[in-house]
């Protein structure tokens, strides 16, 4: 799909307007304020997005990335942008994926000249098909709701809860679901980016991928790219009944975290 040059600067202009204080002119995650954020802002130029709806190791959907701009991240310094409009919003997200397929390309490019490969044209149209190939394939690896939420109960959020023990969820988030594990304190994990990461507290009510029903579903079923949350689609994928009782048992716990 040909982009009009007048909506991709305009997308520009947006982003150096509301985003590069943050991930930089370029999206590498450096921007002016960066070295100051607890969380660091993300590095576009890699074409790694966390939230999306599609499966673990594929590209993202240009509305995952609208969404994440509307609602921003809870928990982080990504802010949600709820006034700037769809229209804003539509042409933002479009220059934060063109700056990820640049990237791509620049880094494609350095490893070959680090091989000892020439660097031509034929190279560079080898690359840019490549990579365009995994970009055009995104909307076949989205994630399906095998079947419609039920109305949650105590039985399904009680199901849930032993799913979450027994299906592998308790490793990293702990039975409980505070992520209160070994391994999570010690700061063992590690994200694609290099950092430090630790499996969510969930009952904080701190949804970064959202909290509807469906969102949670597709975090379960898709994982979150670039971290150590796999995707549940090889064990779960012929019991969505077993998926949704875990939905069911994830939501109620930002109940439990407001207790004493």
């Amino acid at each position: 799909m040909m982009v009009p040059p007048e909506e991709l600067f305009e997308g520009a202009k947006l982003f150096g307007k509301h985003c590069a204080i943050c991930h930089g002119a370029w999206g590498a995650g450096d921007g002016p304020v960066a070295p100051d954020l607890v969380v660091a802002p993300r590095d576009f130029r890699r074409g790694v997005f966390k939230f999306q709806s599609t499966f673990y190791g594929s590209k993202p959907l240009i509305s995952d990335v609208e969404r994440t701009i509307q609602h921003g991240l809870a928990g982080t310094t990504m802010p949600p942008f709820l006034t700037l409009g769809s229209q804003a919003i539509a042409r933002l997200a479009r220059h934060v994926l063109w700056l990820a397929r640049r990237g791509e390309v620049e880094r494609e490019l350095v490893l070959a000249a680090q091989a000892g490969e020439p660097l031509d044209g034929r190279l560079l149209a080898e690359i840019e098909e490549t990579l365009q190939s995994a970009w055009e394939e995104a909307s076949e690896q989205a994630v399906a709701l095998a079947s419609p939420h039920p109305e949650p109960t105590a039985d399904s959020i009680a199901r849930g809860r032993v799913a979450f023990i027994s299906r592998g969820c308790a490793k990293c988030h702990g039975p409980d679901g505070r992520g209160q594990t070994e391994e999570n304190l010690r700061g063992g994990l590690r994200d694609y980016w290099g950092k430090s990461v630790r499996a969510a507290d969930l009952t904080s009510g701190r949804l970064k991928g959202g909290h509807r029903p469906e969102d949670v579903y597709r975090r379960i079923m898709g994982g979150i790219n670039g971290t150590p949350m796999p995707s549940f689609r090889a064990t779960l994928n012929s019991e969505p009944r077993t998926v949704w009782d875990l939905v069911d048992f994830v939501l109620q716990l930002p109940t439990i975290g407001q207790r004493p």
